[in-house]
């Protein structure tokens, strides 16, 4: 039977301390729409869920039903296309410094979640066409400022979208300069001196700010970041198979465990060959992501 050690290494316990890790990793994923599961799916399945574009209120002295049309959801049906994972190998010299669990979660566990977390982000950006999310701002970095953030969040107000959970995903250029802008360096305008000491914002004109520094350009569309509702997009992540519950004897350690913030399933994979004389990581997840509502997304775009 499969254990959770591994030439000394207890990979549950290296599951545990990724927690932390994770929920840092993950949080950009809070800015799409999310249906995650513990469920097991296999790949090219489908999942079908359903994104809010916003509620009206209404008179209600005539009833109730009358108006219950005003509410708006629409199904969005996600098909898991996407099983990728991030397998690392060490040598039986090397599996010897892994011993120590900081060591292995530093040198591994780390930069593994980032690979993976960036890979999800590059299907959530290819998906950011403009054929597809017209609404957009062409600027450049030098001329971007916390007024354009008022500006957007004021047309996304006109279009429906909801106030709450607004994202802003900006290049590091744009970034940069929004950080600079002088109304939120000064403590006694923003309440905060996040951005002069830390070099940071969270929160500005009702978004959620982050620096990314892998947003692609999206071949000629010089696409540089994106400002949203979680409605804009859809992703599904379920869990992978475990081979383990099926056969008691197989030779691998596995490990399921949730995003404490975004809730993405992953599975952590240990496994050792003795032919190779390698020991095996992996982590890995099962997802798939599609656009939903053209009005949630406003885009940014430099054409200079």
């Amino acid at each position: 039977m499969a254990t959770n050690n591994l030439n000394g290494i207890n990979w549950a316990m290296i599951a545990d301390k990724s927690l932390d890790f994770l929920g840092h990793s993950f949080f950009p994923l809070k800015a799409v729409a999310r249906d995650f599961s513990d469920d097991i799916k296999t790949k090219g399945e489908t999942v079908t869920t359903r994104v809010i574009t916003g509620y009206t209120a209404q008179d209600l002295s005539n009833g109730y039903a009358t108006n219950a049309q005003n509410s708006v959801s629409t199904a969005v049906t996600v098909t898991l296309n996407q099983f990728k994972g991030v397998p690392i190998e060490f040598k039986d010299i090397e599996i010897a410094k892994a011993g120590n669990l900081e060591w292995l979660r530093d040198q591994f566990v780390g930069p593994a979640i980032n690979a993976l977390v960036d890979d999800m982000m590059q299907d959530i950006f290819g998906v950011c066409l403009t054929a597809d999310f017209p609404n957009e701002l062409d600027t450049t970095p030098a001329n971007f400022d916390s007024d354009d953030l008022a500006d957007i969040r004021g047309a996304l107000t006109k279009l429906k979208v909801p106030r709450t959970e607004r994202y802003a995903i900006l290049h590091p250029d744009f970034y940069t300069n929004l950080i600079k802008d002088a109304r939120i360096e000064d403590q006694s305008a923003s309440g905060s001196t996040d951005a002069l000491i830390e070099g940071q914002v969270q929160r500005i004109r009702g978004f959620n700010v982050f620096e990314y520094d892998n947003i692609p350009a999206l071949s000629a569309e010089n696409f540089r970041g994106m400002c949203l509702h979680p409605s804009a997009i859809a992703m599904a992540a379920r869990t992978l198979a475990d081979p383990t519950e099926s056969d008691l004897n197989a030779p691998v350690m596995v490990e399921n465990r949730v995003d404490p913030v975004s809730g993405l399933p992953l599975q952590f994979r240990a496994w050792y060959s003795p032919d190779d004389g390698k020991a095996y990581y992996s982590i890995a997840s099962l997802w798939g992501v599609i656009k939903a509502q053209a009005n949630g997304m406003h885009r940014l775009v430099d054409n200079s």
